[in-house]
C-alpha cells in the first residue's frame, strides 16, 4: 500500500515537471529502463518528429504510462524566438566525483584559480538537479542562431570531459541530443533511484556566454588526468602543469578579439568581412581556408573551419590566442612560447597553493570534536613556513585601527600574499593537518573536515586563539601611524607587519627610499615629483583641483590609517579629459594594479553595491569605483555613505549565503562623471577634483604630453612615486598639526584631516600653503550641491523677511501667509506643497509636523546660517521662529604655518636619488604595433566608458 502511494506521488510529480517544461517551450521524450529512449528509431530525425514525440510523451506521462523523460538539447532543438534563440545543455559532476573528497578539493581550487566562482554561483542559483548516483547537473542555455552552432560548441578549446582512471568525473553535455531530467523514477536509472530537482527549473535556466563555456572546458582539462607524453615530445597544452596553464589564461585575457584577428593578418590571412554579430571572417589569400574570430559566437577564440590548408591551425576547433600564437610562431611548443612571454613581462607566475612540510595527522573518527579542534589549533600554532625561516605559516590579519579580526594570511613559497577567505578556510586547515580514519586496520586519508570543526578552529568573527595577529599585510611597503615605513620583505613582529614582495621584484623595489627623518626639503621634492611628472598634463580647472588630486593620491596610500574619509568626485566638462585616468594612476601607485570594485551611485542599486562592498572586503579590496555618473544624475547611495563615514571601530556586514560576517575595512570611494553632482547629504561627504579642456580641439585629441605612455611610466617608477607620497605623509605624521589650524569644512573626517591635510600643510604651492589651496572652492561646491538648502532656503528667507528673528508664529499663521502670496510666489519645499482636496486646517497640521522635524537644522543661504526654533505649547499650539547667524566660514580660518627647518636635522637620504626609469615598450608576440595607435588606446579607452 505504501509503495503504491509513493508511485502515485512520483507520477504526479513527473506530470507536473513535464507540463512545466512544455509550458516553458521545451520539448521532451520518454525514457524507459536503463536510460534508453522509449521511442522507435527516427523519433528525432526532424523538427516535426521531435514536436510530435514531445506531445506523445506528455500524454503518456499524464496517463501514468511513463516513468522517465528527457529534454531535447544540443543540436536537436533550438528554443526561444529570434534574435534570442538558444540551445539547452548542462555541466555534470558524476556521483563518483562528488564522493571523492580529493577530487572535490581540487575542483574547488581549480574554480578559484580560474576565477569561475561568479559563474558557478550563477549556475547554483539556476536550474540544478541531483542524479541518482549522487552527482550534480547544472542546466544552462547558450544563445545560438541555429542548431548547427552546437557542433561548433563541441570544438571548445579545452575538454568536454574530465577523465580519471578511464572514468568520467565531470562533463559538458553540449554534444548530447537529450538529457534526462527530474523527477524521472522507477527503472529509468539502473540503480532504481530517482532524479531530483535541487533548485530552480526551466524558467530559471542560466544563460552562459561562449567565453564562459570555453572557460568551463579549460576547467575540465585542469582537473582531468594528464595524457601520457609521447616519444617525439613537443609540449602540447595538455602536458603543461596547472601553473603554466594559468599563465596561458593570463595571456588569453590580455588579447582582444581584434588583436587576435590582427595576429592572423600578420601571418598572411585576409580579413574579408565582419558580420552583424561582430564575428570577423578571415581567409587565406587564395580562399582555401576560413577562420571566424570573436563576436558572440566565438568570443575570445578563433574557430577554424575544416580545411587542410588551415595548417598549422587545428581544424574544427576553438583556438584561444595562446593556441594561435603557439601554432603560428613556436611550432606548437607552449613551453617555449611561455618562456618568451615571461621574459617579455607579458605573463607571470601566479601564486600557488602550498602546505607545511609535514602535516599533522589527526584521526577524525576516534577523536572528540573538542579534542580535534584543540589538536588542529595546536598544529596551526606550531606550523611554520616551508621555505622561510622563522616565519609562521599563517597569521591573523587585524584592522590596524581597532584590532578587529579580518582574515588569516600567509606568504606562499614565492613570497606572494595569500588571503584565506571564508570559503578557503578548510583548504588552510588541510594545509597543516592530514585527516585520517581507520578501515579494517588500514589507515585511509581524508580530504575534508566537518564544517563545525572548521568554524571552531578558524572562526570568522574573532581572532583564532592559535594565531598571532598582524596589523599590516601588504604587497608593497606600508606607512605606520607614527610615520615610520616598513619596506623590507617578510614578517616584522616588532612592527606587526607582513610585507609580501616576491623575490623577482625585490631589485625593482630598491627605488623605494623614504628618509628615516624626512625634512621640509624632502617633502617639497616629493610633492614636486608628483606635480611635475604625474599630474602636469591633466587640465585641472584650478590650482586647488590639482592639489586635491595630490590629496587623493595621499588618501589612496594611507587609507588603512583612519576610519571615516571623504569620497572623491572626479568631475570633467567632457569625456576624454582624463578623470578616469587619474583614478587608474592612483590605484596603480597604491596597489600596483588598476583593478577596482565597480559600484553603483544610487540608492536604488544599494543592494548590489553592498554585495560588491562585502566581496571587496573579503578579498582585501581597497578601491570602490563608479566609472561614469550619467549626466543629470546625482550620487545618493546610502551604502557608499556608510563606507565613507565608517566609525573608528569599523562595521561588519553579513556574507551573502553564509552565517558569518565580514569586517568592512577602509576603502577609497571614487565617482567619475561629466558635470557631476552629489545629492542629499552627500555634498559634505565628497571632495571634487574638476578638469576642463582648455584647448581648441576635443579633449582626447590633446598631444605633447610629458610622458607619451604615462601609465607605463607610472608602473615602471611605482616604487619611487609611492616613496614620494610616503615621504609627505611621514613628515606630517611625525610633525602633527592641531586640527584648529587646519581647514574646518571637513567635519566627521577629523582623523583623515589629521593625516592628509596636516601632511599637505607642509607643502608649498607658489607662496601658499597646499592645505589652504586644497580648501579653495570647497564652500561653493558644498552650497552648489546642497539639495536641502535649495529646497528650504526660499521659505526661510521669506520667514526672516516677514517675521524677523524675534516673532513667534504658529504653523497655521505661516501656512496662511506663505502659501497664498499674491505676488512673487515662494518656492515651497515638497512637504509643504498644498494637496488637492485637503482642508486648510489639515494642511496647517502638515506644516507643523514638517517644521518641528526641521528644529535647529542649519541651512546655508546668502552668507547666513538659518534655523527654525520651536516653542512647545500643547494648549495653544506649537510656535516657531527663525534664527539667523552670520556664516563663520565665509571668512577663511587660520591654516597651519609651515614650520621652519629644525636647527639640527637628522642625516637623511634625499627621496629623489633613484633614477627615473623609462619602460621599454612591450609588444605582445604576434601583435602588430603602431606606437601612435597604442598611445591613443592608452588615453582614450580609459575614458571611453
Amino acid at each position: 500500500m505504501a509503495r503504491s502511494v509513493t508511485v502515485a506521488n512520483e507520477a504526479v510529480g513527473l506530470e507536473t515537471a513535464a507540463r512545466e517544461l512544455t509550458r516553458a517551450g521545451f520539448l521532451i521524450h520518454e525514457v524507459v529502463a536503463d536510460k534508453k529512449p522509449g521511442h522507435k528509431a527516427g523519433f528525432m530525425d526532424s523538427v516535426e518528429s521531435i514536436r510530435d514525440t514531445s506531445d506523445i510523451t506528455l500524454g503518456r506521462i499524464a496517463s501514468g504510462k511513463a516513468t522517465g523523460m528527457a529534454v531535447f538539447t544540443g543540436g536537436k532543438a533550438l528554443y526561444g524566438t529570434r534574435p534570442d534563440t538558444f540551445i539547452l545543455t548542462a555541466l555534470e559532476l558524476e556521483g563518483r566525483a562528488v564522493a571523492d573528497p580529493a577530487f572535490m578539493a581540487e575542483w574547488t581550487m581549480a574554480i578559484d584559480r580560474a576565477g569561475l566562482q561568479p559563474l558557478m554561483q550563477r549556475l547554483d542559483g539556476g536550474w540544478r538537479e541531483e542524479t541518482p548516483s549522487g552527482g550534480v547537473r547544472w542546466f544552462f542555455r547558450i544563445l545560438a542562431p541555429d542548431t548547427d552552432y552546437a557542433k561548433q560548441l563541441s570544438g571548445v578549446s579545452g575538454c568536454l570531459s574530465a577523465v580519471r582512471g578511464g572514468k568520467a568525473y565531470a562533463e559538458l553535455l553540449v554534444s548530447n541530443a537529450s538529457i534526462i531530467v527530474a523527477p524521472s523514477y522507477g527503472r529509468t536509472h539502473p540503480s532504481g533511484k530517482p532524479y531530483a530537482r535541487q533548485n530552480g527549473g526551466p524558467v530559471q535556466v542560466t544563460t552562459v556566454a561562449f567565453r564562459e563555456l570555453n572557460a568551463l572546458s579549460e576547467l575540465l582539462r585542469e582537473v582531468g588526468d594528464r595524457p601520457e607524453a609521447t616519444t617525439d615530445y613537443v609540449s602540447p597544452v595538455d602536458l603543461l602543469d596547472g601553473r603554466s596553464r594559468s599563465m596561458l589564461a593570463q595571456y588569453n585575457k590580455l588579447v582582444t578579439d581584434r588583436q587576435l584577428a590582427a595576429m592572423l593578418v600578420g601571418h598572411g590571412w585576409v580579413l574579408d568581412r565582419t558580420d552583424a554579430g561582430g564575428t570577423m571572417r578571415l581567409s587565406k589569400p587564395d580562399g582555401s581556408a576560413e577562420v571566424a574570430v570573436g563576436g558572440s559566437r566565438h568570443e575570445g577564440a578563433a574557430w577554424t573551419f575544416s580545411a587542410a590548408s588551415a595548417a598549422p591551425l587545428t581544424p574544427e576547433k576553438h583556438l584561444r590566442p595562446s593556441d594561435v600564437l603557439a601554432a603560428l610562431e613556436f611550432g606548437g611548443d607552449y613551453e617555449k612560447m611561455l618562456a618568451k612571454l615571461q621574459k617579455d613581462g607579458t605573463v607571470r607566475h601566479a601564486p600557488w597553493p602550498f602546505s607545511v612540510r609535514r602535516p599533522v595527522q589527526v584521526d577524525v573518527e576516534a577523536t572528540s570534536s573538542q579534542n580535534l579542534s584543540r589538536k588542529i589549533g595546536e598544529a596551526l600554532q606550531a606550523a611554520m613556513h616551508p621555505t622561510t625561516k622563522d616565519l609562521p605559516f599563517v597569521l591573523a590579519l587585524v584592522d590596524p585601527r581597532n584590532g578587529q579580526y579580518i582574515a588569516p594570511v600567509s606568504l606562499d613559497t614565492e613570497q606572494a600574499l595569500l588571503r584565506w577567505t571564508p570559503q578557503k578556510r578548510e583548504n588552510l586547515l588541510l594545509s597543516v593537518v592530514q585527516p585520517i580514519r581507520w578501515v579494517s586496520k588500514a589507515m585511509k586519508f581524508q580530504h575534508s573536515l566537518p564544517a563545525s570543526i572548521v568554524e571552531s578552529a578558524l572562526p570568522t568573527d574573532r581572532i583564532p586563539p592559535a594565531l598571532t595577529s598582524v596589523r599590516h599585510a601588504a604587497t608593497e611597503p606600508v606607512i605606520l601611524p607614527n610615520g615610520d615605513t616598513v619596506n623590507s620583505p617578510g614578517y616584522h613582529p616588532e612592527k606587526s607587519a607582513l610585507i609580501a614582495i616576491p623575490h623577482r621584484e625585490r631589485a625593482f623595489w630598491k627605488m623605494y627610499r623614504v628618509p628615516e627623518s624626512p625634512t621640509i626639503t624632502d617633502v617639497q621634492t616629493a610633492a614636486d615629483l608628483i606635480f611635475n611628472e604625474v599630474l602636469v598634463d591633466f587640465p585641472f580647472e584650478t590650482e586647488g583641483d590639482k592639489v586635491r588630486a595630490l590629496a587623493y593620491f595621499l588618501t589612496g596610500v594611507s587609507r588603512a590609517l583612519y576610519g571615516a574619509a571623504p569620497g572623491w568626485l572626479l568631475d570633467a566638462s567632457e569625456r576624454g579629459t582624463g578623470k578616469t585616468f587619474v583614478a587608474v594612476i592612483m590605484r596603480v601607485i597604491s596597489t600596483g594594479s588598476a583593478a577596482c570594485v565597480s559600484i553603483g551611485y544610487s540608492r536604488s542599486t544599494d543592494a548590489e553595491t553592498e554585495k560588491a562592498i562585502v566581496a571587496a572586503a573579503l578579498e582585501g579590496g581597497r578601491h570602490l569605483h563608479c566609472d561614469e555618473l550619467p549626466r543629470g544624475e546625482k550620487v545618493t547611495s546610502k551604502a557608499l555613505m556608510e563606507v565613507i563615514t565608517a566609525a573608528e571601530d569599523g562595521t561588519r556586514k553579513r556574507i551573502l549565503g553564509r552565517s558569518g560576517t565580514a569586517v568592512i575595512t577602509p576603502m577609497t570611494v571614487t565617482i567619475c562623471g561629466n558635470n557631476a553632482e552629489v545629492g542629499g547629504d552627500s555634498n559634505r561627504r565628497y571632495i571634487s577634483i574638476r578638469m576642463v579642456n582648455q584647448t581648441a580641439g576635443l579633449a582626447f585629441e590633446r598631444s605633447g604630453f610629458r610622458h607619451d605612455d604615462l601609465l607605463g611610466w607610472v608602473r615602471a617608477n611605482r616604487p619611487k612615486l609611492l616613496a614620494a607620497l610616503h615621504t609627505i605623509l611621514s613628515y606630517g605624521l611625525k610633525h602633527k598639526v592641531p586640527l584648529g589650524k587646519l581647514p574646518t569644512n571637513y567635519g566627521g573626517f577629523e582623523q583623515w584631516t589629521a593625516v592628509v591635510l596636516a601632511s599637505l600643510s607642509y607643502v608649498k604651492v607658489g607662496d601658499r600653503n597646499a592645505a589652504e589651496v586644497f580648501d579653495d572652492g570647497r564652500r561653493d561646491f558644498v552650497e552648489t550641491n546642497d539639495d536641502e538648502g535649495d529646497e528650504w532656503a526660499p521659505i526661510m528667507e521669506a520667514w526672516l523677511k516677514s517675521y524677523g528673528t524675534e516673532t513667534w508664529a504658529t504653523a497655521r499663521d505661516a501656512h496662511k501667509r506663505f502659501s497664498r502670496v499674491g505676488s512673487g510666489p515662494i518656492e515651497l519645499p515638497v512637504v509643504l506643497l498644498p494637496t488637492a482636496g485637503v482642508a486648510d486646517a489639515n494642511q496647517a497640521k502638515t506644516w507643523g509636523r514638517a517644521l518641528s522635524a526641521r528644529r535647529m537644522t542649519s541651512v546655508l543661504s546668502d552668507g547666513k546660517v538659518l534655523k527654525f526654533d520651536l516653542k512647545k505649547d500643547p494648549k495653544r499650539g506649537n510656535r516657531f521662529r527663525i534664527l539667523s547667524e552670520i556664516d563663520p566660514n565665509c571668512e577663511r580660518g587660520v591654516v597651519a604655518e609651515v614650520p621652519s627647518e629644525p636647527a639640527k636635522p637628522a642625516v637623511t637620504t634625499p627621496v629623489a636619488v633613484a633614477p627615473v626609469v623609462t619602460p621599454a615598450r612591450v609588444v605582445m608576440p604576434g601583435l602588430p604595433y603602431d606606437g601612435a595607435a597604442d598611445q591613443r588606446a592608452e588615453v582614450i579607452d580609459l575614458e571611453a566608458a
